[in-house]
């Protein structure tokens, strides 16, 4: 691997932290112009893709990733995400599994994939309810909104006290994303 490609691979991680997303990516666009073959350059620009919205770029950039390197449960994950972004839930259901599959312990895995077979449940159409929740509850140590994912499910059910339960476990947690909406809610 050539010594530029390696630093400009290093170098971009620190841009995109600093909020310099665009240099992120531009130095990962050289390292991959420079050795084509580096499956970590091409996920994280898969990633930086991601972030900005860029989700048929990313898709295509993680599936090279996959093409060309060993399939870990992190690059489905991140494929998943990318897929469930751009729409194409069937796919990110079936990367989401793939990550699972691999890493069983990779916690984001689980949320996706519970957060993806969640969005079909609905009053009347609770199949997917208990594999949803089983994979949000484990998720939910990695991605507190999984709670709120977890009560909507039991509303679907008619379940408010079990729903008002798990938004009393997102409480807890401490994540202040959520918390002005699950209190008011509560309060209600």
């Amino acid at each position: 691997m050539p010594r530029k490609a390696f630093r400009a691979f290093v170098e971009a991680p620190r841009d995109a932290e600093s909020g310099r997303g665009a240099e992120a990516i531009r130095k990962l666009e050289l390292a991959l112009r420079l050795y084509p073959d580096y499956t970590d350059a091409r996920t994280n620009l898969g990633v930086q893709y991601t972030r900005l919205g860029r989700f048929r770029e990313a898709l295509e950039q993680f599936e090279k990733a996959l093409a060309s390197g060993a399939p870990s449960a992190v690059l489905y994950g991140n494929l998943s995400h990318a897929y469930c972004a751009a729409g194409r839930l069937k796919d990110a259901e079936y990367a989401a599994r793939r990550a699972v599959s691999l890493d069983s312990r990779y916690l984001r895995a689980h949320y996706l994939l519970g957060s993806i077979l969640a969005r079909s449940v609905r009053p009347g159409a609770l199949e997917k309810a208990p594999e949803a929740a089983r994979h949000l509850r484990l998720g939910a140590v990695d991605v507190p909104r999984a709670y709120i994912e977890i009560a909507q499910i039991y509303l679907a059910e008619g379940d408010r006290l079990s729903a008002a339960e798990e938004l009393r476990l997102y409480l807890k947690t401490g994540d202040e994303g959520n918390r002005a909406n699950v209190e008011r809610w509560l309060a209600c």
